[in-house]
């Protein structure tokens, strides 16, 4: 196993730590791991499109939420923000394996050396999880109020969650300010 250094290489505390410094001057823990273990190589790729997942369900369920009328968007919006809740749980409690696994780094606009760079780190878990856990509250919450146009405001709630989850998983300057004025648009028809 990954976390046993391999026989011949002596024991205790010493050997294990040696043999991921060795691993880690060459080509990297997680390849070492992925030599081990093959379906772990799989769940990383896998992991690497989770970040654009937290942006893109609320933002497709919040056409959904306005397409529906009535109590009906409330539910729909409910569910998106459920939904993420569970995505970004699971995001904290993988982030401690799997640091790097999150990363989308991608050439958006080449001439400028802007990427689309989006990616779950130490710092910004907190705020993920912050707002994927205080989101169904919200929703919860207004379901007791009656809305002129409950459909458009549970797809604002939910367009500012999904600008809200780029705002806090950009690690491009460009696209963070991309994503703050995304966010900006449906707080101000909200307030």
């Amino acid at each position: 196993t990954p976390l046993h250094p391999p026989d011949g290489e002596g024991g205790g505390m010493r050997g294990y730590f040696a043999h991921y410094l060795d691993a880690a001057s060459g080509v990297g823990c997680i390849l070492l791991r992925a030599e081990h273990e093959p379906h772990n190589n799989f769940e990383i790729q896998n992991l690497n499109l989770f970040s654009l997942s937290l942006i893109l369900i609320p933002f497709v369920f919040s056409f959904l939420a306005f397409a529906m009328k009535g109590k009906n968007s409330g539910t729909v919006a409910l569910m998106s923000s459920v939904i993420t809740m569970l995505l970004s749980l699971f995001a904290a409690a993988r982030f401690q394996n799997h640091p790097d696994a999150f990363l989308i780094s991608e050439s958006w606009i080449k001439n400028l050396g802007i990427n689309f760079s989006i990616s779950v780190d130490s710092l910004n878990i907190l705020l993920i999880l912050l707002t994927g856990i205080v989101t169904p509250f919200i929703i919860l919450s207004s379901r007791r109020n009656e809305y002129k146009n409950e459909n458009s405001f549970y797809s604002l709630l939910l367009l500012m969650q999904s600008a809200l989850f780029g705002v806090f998983l950009a690690k491009d300057a460009f696209l963070f300010y991309v994503f703050y004025e995304i966010a900006l648009i449906p707080i101000y028809f909200i307030c």
